[in-house]
């Protein structure tokens, strides 16, 4: 059974109780505060987790700018030197374009050269060329024709036996003194002509010595078939240096040039 309190003790249980009570009221708002700093620490670090994931997307986008970045730059550094090329290339066109004329001019000149020294390749000498060059061609020629000529004579000059072959060394050396008198004293272009008189004339001795059996046969006893032969010879001369088979050459030798 409790005694009761009695005077100064029961102020004092009164003060401790009213003391407990407001320390129990106390202790309950630190603990609803402690839930709610609880709380607010669980939000923030929610907050936290969403900003750490928001900072990895900035920094991948980030990453993303600046290598569009640098693309852009090199983009910009191509774009600057093909502009570049662009308009050197527009002003070689402006250039070559403000002078059609003078190329067109150029190349007819051209062409016309080019033709003019196709045609002097193929044309002949003409037979009035009385240059230095021409002359002195003629003068090589002649000078050459004469040594050959000083060989084979030489050449042919020694003995051989036998009639028949006197006679036919005495027809090569008529023959190529005839030649050479006659080729003497004209120019290039004059050759063409008399070796097509010299090739009529070998024809008509070829066709004077297949008829010198027929001669010989008729001719007397004194006759030897080399006389005959000197005779026809003699009388087939004066064909060759007529000016009739002189022109005739003339002309197949013409005809030829234009030919080529």
């Amino acid at each position: 059974m409790a005694v009761p309190l009695t005077g100064p003790h029961q102020r004092e249980a009164d003060a401790a109780s009213e003391r407990a009570d407001e320390l129990a009221a106390k202790n309950k708002q630190l603990e609803q505060e402690l839930l709610t700093k609880d709380q607010e620490i669980a939000s923030l670090q929610h907050k936290l987790s969403v900003a750490e994931g928001d900072l990895d997307k900035l920094e991948s986008k980030l990453h993303e700018h600046k290598s569009a970045r640098e693309e852009h730059e090199s983009n910009a550094t191509n774009s600057e030197s093909l502009q570049r090329k662009a308009h050197s290339l527009h002003t070689c066109c402006d250039r070559l374009t403000s002078r059609p004329s003078t190329l067109s001019d150029r190349w007819q000149r051209l062409s016309a050269k080019w033709r003019s020294g196709k045609k002097s390749t193929k044309r002949p000498k003409s037979a009035t060329c009385d240059g230095d060059e021409s002359d002195r061609d003629d003068q090589e020629f002649q000078d050459a024709w004469q040594e050959q000529h000083q060989t084979q004579s030489s050449d042919n000059s020694e003995p051989s036996g036998g009639e028949d072959d006197d006679g036919v060394v005495g027809m090569v050396h008529s023959l190529s003194q005839r030649t050479l008198a006659l080729i003497a004293p004209l120019p290039i272009h004059d050759l063409l002509a008399t070796l097509v008189g010299i090739w009529a004339h070998a024809l008509l001795i070829l066709l004077a010595s297949t008829a010198v059996p027929v001669a010989v046969s008729d001719a007397g006893d004194g006759e030897t078939a080399y006389d005959v032969f000197v005779d026809a010879q003699a009388d087939l001369k004066p064909n060759v240096d007529e000016p009739a088979v002189h022109q005739h050459a003339q002309v197949t030798c013409q005809a030829l040039s234009c030919s080529e």
